[in-house]
């Protein structure tokens, strides 16, 4: 028998050939599942904006009423923009939880939730079954979540400042503890 330095020389199977092959091919599905993990784990995490560059605010969607509206309809106030799903269970558990926080803060935060679900009519029916007393909204093409780079999480919240711009980014699901930490940092500061 040679010495070798190379591990997957001394690894054999049955028939005495070394397992080269297998060792390479297991190490690429472990790296791509870390990998896509990473990239694909609705964790909790936030990323910063210092702008609105993308122009979320002036993008259209539909009220509760059926008319057309933009966030620049809020003006005025700070605003915590919720992204939810009738199929997302984070966003179905946090739902209660911004709804305890947006009475407590209404006269100083406009909350306002916007639906990612794939039909308004889903959207609707999950909103008459929830508690939730503040303004949500449906857009078909879910312009604002995609104009939202690096926002893929489900439940996703943007704090946006008084005057207009992103203050902060959230992703992932929070209890109202973290929710009101984080108006507080973002949106009520200097007022």
């Amino acid at each position: 028998m040679t010495e070798s330095n190379d591990i997957s020389t001394l690894i054999e199977q049955p028939d005495g050939q070394p397992k080269r092959n297998r060792l390479a091919l297991w190490f690429v599905f472990a790296v791509a599942a870390i990998l896509g993990a990473l990239i694909f784990w609705p964790a909790n995490s936030t990323q910063k904006f210092t702008n609105d560059p993308s122009g979320i605010l002036s993008s259209e969607f539909q009220n509760a009423a059926g008319e057309t509206s933009t966030l620049n309809d809020f003006e005025g106030k700070p605003i915590v923009l919720n992204f939810f799903a009738s199929w997302c269970g984070p966003c179905r558990a946090e739902l209660p939880e911004f709804e305890e926080v947006h009475q407590a803060t209404k006269d100083d935060i406009t909350f306002v939730g916007v639906s990612h679900d794939t039909s308004s009519q889903t959207w609707r029916s999950f909103i008459e079954s929830t508690p939730v007393t503040f303004p949500t909204v449906y857009q078909p093409d879910q312009q604002i979540f995609d104009k939202l780079e690096g926002v893929p999480a489900m439940p996703s919240t943007v704090f946006i400042a008084a005057d207009g711009t992103i203050a902060y980014v959230f992703k992932g699901a929070m209890d109202k503890e973290k929710l009101q930490e984080l108006i507080d940092i973002h949106l009520m500061e200097g007022t």
